[in-house]
């Protein structure tokens, strides 16, 4: 584990899966691991999915936000909603919408992510290069400019108009 803070930009389906990642990976510990996104996880597709009307996703059910790629599949099973995985003649059977929510969200207070989320917006940010003698990202500082915090809480400084870490974009 490394003490890199380590901030994402996007509380999306990549973003959302990354943040499970790092963390199960050990890889960064959860004190110094953070989400930016001003809806909060999902949010952003929960609302396309409602506003254009979906009832199941295109994608097989093996595409969600948890590290198993079955999990959604033992979901469904151990619920008793195998009905709202949708065969397909490719294959793979595909989830409704209201499943693939409710097995991420599962999945979200499984990790309790909610408590890594900070409301803010990105709208910019930076690289600082200590010396000239690389260009390696390794060796860059990364300093996120938020002129427009959306806080509801202030915990680690993120209500400061500049925030430095490790900075994660998804989404993008």
């Amino acid at each position: 584990m490394t003490d890199t803070e380590v901030t994402i930009i996007g509380g999306g389906v990549h973003g959302t899966h990354l943040a499970i990642r790092l963390l199960n990976a050990g890889i960064v510990d959860r004190k110094r691991l953070r989400i930016c996104d001003p809806d909060g996880l999902l949010a952003n597709l929960r609302r396309q999915c409602q506003q254009c009307g979906m009832t199941e996703f295109r994608s097989p059910l093996v595409h969600h936000i948890a590290i198993d790629p079955f999990s959604l599949r033992a979901f469904a099973r151990e619920r008793d909603r195998t009905d709202e995985l949708i065969p397909t003649d490719t294959g793979g059977d595909r989830p409704t919408v209201s499943l693939f929510f409710d097995h991420a969200e599962w999945v979200c207070e499984k990790h309790n992510l909610e408590s890594l989320v900070e409301s803010t917006r990105a709208l910019s940010a930076e690289v600082e290069r200590e010396g000239e003698e690389s260009d390696s990202p390794e060796q860059a500082n990364v300093k996120l400019i938020n002129s427009r915090p959306t806080l509801s809480k202030r915990r680690r400084g993120i209500g400061n108009p500049s925030v430095r870490g490790r900075f994660v974009v998804s989404g993008c």
